[in-house]
């Protein structure tokens, strides 16, 4: 069993890329799998998976990073990852910190909003990172 940090997202979709841009910076901290749009290529059978992914949530704030259970993910996710469901099947468990996002339509580039709230963003994953991964600074 292992514990996996995987990194989700696509640079075409505007702030759907704000997990990947925050996941670059904090690699250097964290052993993070930058996944893009294959996170189950990297799963693999018991493994505890906490993907980092944008959500579009309408009761939420822009920015706010949200832990959500895996099913729960789900009725966030205009798209889902092609065989996440099935890989949600064979990992132990899947969790997920989702980053609550203004524009995922075509086009490259984060918003304002999600770029003024980049460092919030990079605070509030790096405590449940190190939350999952059971260690302190």
């Amino acid at each position: 069993m292992a514990k996996k940090i995987i990194a989700c997202g696509s640079f075409l979709r505007g702030d759907d890329a704000v997990a990947l841009i925050v996941a670059e910076k904090l690699k250097e901290e964290f052993p993070i799998i930058i996944a893009e749009l294959t996170p189950e290529n990297f799963i693999e059978r018991d493994d505890e998976i906490l993907l980092i992914d944008a959500i579009v949530s309408k009761q939420d704030k822009i920015g706010d990073v949200k832990v959500l259970d895996f099913g729960d993910f789900v009725k966030f996710k205009e798209h889902t990852h092609s065989l996440l469901g099935i890989s949600a099947k064979i990992a132990k468990k899947i969790k997920v910190a989702g980053i609550v996002i203004e524009n995922n339509s075509f086009g490259i580039g984060l918003s304002a909003e999600i770029r003024r709230k980049l460092p919030e963003i990079e605070k509030k994953l790096k405590f449940i990172l190190k939350e999952f991964l059971d260690f302190n600074e």
